[in-house]
């Protein structure tokens, strides 16, 4: 099975809910943070959830990177609804990984 790696930030900081939506805890989740990007509401469903957006250079917002199977970026697609795309970005710790950007 291939893995790949996803920057999570906001709900998905969780365990708890990490394991809800894919059905098992993740093994290899790993602190992280990338500068030049800032969190911003979306809404969906009336409840507020974070949305990463490109900002200036001093801006950092903190997470992790969690290690996944290919076929679970699916399962989390469904959840983030189209207000999100999927982009490769640069960590501070130099890791080129998927995180879920607002549109």
């Amino acid at each position: 099975m291939d893995f790949t790696e996803l920057f999570v930030y906001g709900v998905l900081m969780d365990p708890d809910k990490r394991k809800a939506l894919l059905g098992r805890a993740l093994d290899h989740v790993v602190p992280d943070s990338v500068n030049g990007y800032e969190l911003e509401d979306v809404t969906i469903d009336g409840v507020d959830y974070p949305a990463l957006v490109a900002s200036d250079p001093s801006s950092s917002v903190e997470g992790c990177v969690a290690v996944i199977h290919k076929d679970e970026l699916s399962i989390l697609d469904e959840h983030r609804t189209p207000v999100y795309d999927m982009t490769m970005i640069i960590l501070n710790s130099g890791k080129k990984v998927w995180a879920y950007m607002k549109k």
